[in-house]
């Protein structure tokens, strides 16, 4: 048998890993307890101060929350989850559509290589805050007759449909139609 299969750590290392053991579970511990002592103040402060109870009354009650539950998840399922399915299947379409134009090496295809790159090299430099605040608020500035993909998604995701509010008080009609 070589050195390597019969190697066993001598006494001194057996020992550091015995300390190291031990610190690790002094620092979990530690970090526990200062982690629920911050928590416990937290709610303590929250719950103590004086506003708490109008708090309590207009964000965090039960009866409300049960009573406006079926229209935010008929919300939350038609434009949240639709309006993900329907925007994956196109920004997958166009990604690969922008990734094949990037590699192809056609001279034909050069000036809209260079859009691709351009595009891609924008989209990827600026802040996604920024893009969305771009294409949230510019893009309903511009003459929407003249933007019909604009439109196609817009109809694609609300359906200019009316709804009504959380309260129930109201109706509101798509700002997009």
């Amino acid at each position: 048998m070589s050195d390597a299969e019969t190697w066993q750590p001598s006494g001194r290392e057996l020992e550091r890993e015995d300390v190291r053991r031990s610190l690790r579970r002094r620092s979990i511990l530690v970090s526990t307890i200062t982690t629920i002592v911050v928590l416990v103040g937290l709610v303590l402060i929250t719950v103590t101060s004086p506003g708490w109870p109008r708090v309590k009354a207009l964000f965090f009650s039960w009866p409300d929350a049960k009573a406006s539950f079926p229209d935010i998840w008929h919300a939350f399922w038609t434009y949240n989850v639709k309006m993900f399915l329907i925007g994956e299947v196109l920004i997958l379409a166009l990604a690969l559509l922008i990734a094949i134009v990037r590699q192809s090496t056609a001279a034909v295809l050069l000036p809209v290589r260079v859009i691709a790159v351009v595009y891609t090299d924008i989209f990827r430099g600026i802040p996604t805050i920024l893009l969305v605040l771009m294409l949230g608020y510019g893009m309903p500035a511009m003459d929407r007759s003249a933007v019909s993909l604009w439109r196609l998604m817009k109809s694609l995701s609300s359906g200019g449909m009316t709804r009504r509010t959380a309260c129930g008080t109201s109706t509101v009609r798509s700002v997009w139609v």
